[in-house]
């Protein structure tokens, strides 16, 4: 899976997206939160949309325009996901590094500082 795949299996949700920036590791998170709110905004006059996906102070962010409250909630949700699996490749991971701070498997970790 890859993020084209995501933009290309949720187009409607990506129409105003500027960034889209994760590893690997989190799209599956990613994918499951885009079919949550492609699912939602089936019922919904104001469609939301993802404005900005990316990895800010070690786990997954996403802004969304005309979100709901169980959107957000489910955002929340898997920001906490994320600060358990390795970005890289999707592992179970935790966070390491002192200056600059990510979630990796002890794989990914060996080289990073």
């Amino acid at each position: 899976m890859t993020i084209e795949d995501i933009e290309s299996k949720y187009p409607e949700l990506f129409t105003d997206c500027f960034d889209f920036s994760v590893g690997e590791g989190w799209l599956p998170i990613v994918d499951t939160l885009c079919e949550l709110i492609s699912a939602q905004n089936t019922g919904l006059e104001q469609k939301a949309g993802i404005i900005q996906i990316k990895e800010k102070f070690r786990t997954l962010t996403v802004y969304l325009s005309n979100g709901t409250g169980e959107m957000d909630r489910w955002i929340e949700f898997a920001s906490r996901m994320s600060s358990k699996v390795c970005e890289e490749c999707g592992r179970k991971g935790k966070l390491v590094g002192s200056s600059w701070i990510k979630t990796l498997c002890p794989e990914h970790s060996k080289n990073f500082k």
